[in-house]
């Protein structure tokens, strides 16, 4: 979930509240495009608040071959590196490296030819965007071999009407027991039924502010 950090219309505060709000849910990860400052300041948030959320501190690295989210980070990644190196460098401090949106990338293909060979720690088959280009990247994950890794499902929310109407189950509850369960392959893909007209006048402004944005909607 992205916030107002990097390119989500959402202060950490107005994520954690939506957040709250989801029955059930009771660990999410704020993943910033090149950033952790916004996965730091919701968990402030939820400490303030008392509430028994948990946020995941991640990153959405950009490197050189697409992007890869990074888990329980305790520094930021920088971007422009090989996937190889940027996967080390979130291995490094003990993090997770997960390959997302493995088809969808604007301009060109994300991580799809390397998940298979290097070594992230699991595989992102369902975005939640709500567009063409990712229904159709959704759609061919089908045909991905990823050669029995891990799984994983993210809303990659830039809305807070969005957060969670994609997310990821396993046993337990809490960071602690998702990593366990994500390491062992107990994970799974899940999902929640979600008002989209929020995020059609969202994907509306967007495209008013900025006209080459249409491609990324709709790009046929």
């Amino acid at each position: 979930m992205h916030t107002t950090f990097s390119d989500g219309h959402h202060t950490p505060q107005q994520v954690v509240e939506a957040a709250l709000r989801v029955p059930q849910l009771d660990t999410i990860a704020i993943t910033d495009h090149d950033c952790i400052e916004g996965a730091i300041e919701a968990q402030r948030c939820v400490k303030r608040a008392g509430a028994i959320l948990q946020v995941i501190v991640g990153e959405e690295v950009t490197s050189k071959d697409g992007h890869i989210v990074g888990l329980f980070l305790r520094e930021v990644v920088r971007p422009a590196m090989s996937a190889q190196d940027t996967i080390k460098a979130i291995q490094d401090q003990g993090g997770l490296a997960i390959a997302v949106h493995p088809f969808r990338l604007a301009g060109k293909e994300g991580v799809a030819e390397l998940a298979a060979t290097l070594p992230f720690d699991a595989v992102e088959v369902v975005n939640g965007g709500s567009t063409p280009r990712t229904w159709r990247a959704n759609h061919r994950m089908a045909d991905l071999d990823i050669r029995g890794r891990p799984v994983t499902a993210g809303s990659d929310a830039h809305i807070r009407e969005m957060v969670a109407s994609r997310m990821t189950e396993y046993p337990g509850r809490g960071p602690d027991a998702f990593r366990e369960a994500l390491l062992a392959g107990r994970t799974r893909p899940s999902h929640r039924r979600v008002n989209l007209l929020p995020y059609f006048r969202y994907a509306a402004v967007k495209v008013v502010q900025h006209p080459k944005a249409l491609k990324e909607l709709w790009p046929f």
